[in-house]
């Protein structure tokens, strides 16, 4: 078993606290660039995992998934917690679905 250290990356400051990180990114609480180096750091350690359990309702569990398969060109052993994962598609609208017909207030 490898394990993997990231010296210099001081994550506390990041996740301590009851707002999402999204929030606090855009209120300026915290540096957006280290946010966004330990996002690509999880997503990349995540596609690099033997086994993979995470919620597909996230779009990063899914992409974690869709890179691990990528990089070693077979699904490897998941587990969703809510839905299926099914391969990733472009966003296609409902045909009956859309906001020129969305009914005024």
């Amino acid at each position: 078993m490898e394990v993997v250290s990231l010296s210099g990356l001081d994550r506390a400051s990041l996740f301590a606290s009851d707002l999402y990180i999204e929030f606090r990114v855009q209120m300026g609480l915290v540096d957006r660039r280290q946010v966004a180096h330990s996002t690509f750091v999880d997503l990349l350690l995540l596609a690099e995992c033997d086994y993979l359990v995470g919620t597909f309702s996230s779009a990063f569990s899914a992409v974690a998934l869709e890179l691990s398969i990528s990089r070693k060109g077979f699904v490897p052993p998941y587990i969703s917690l809510d839905i299926p994962w099914k391969p990733f598609r472009p966003y296609q609208p409902h045909p009956g679905v859309s906001m020129q017909n969305v009914p005024r207030a």
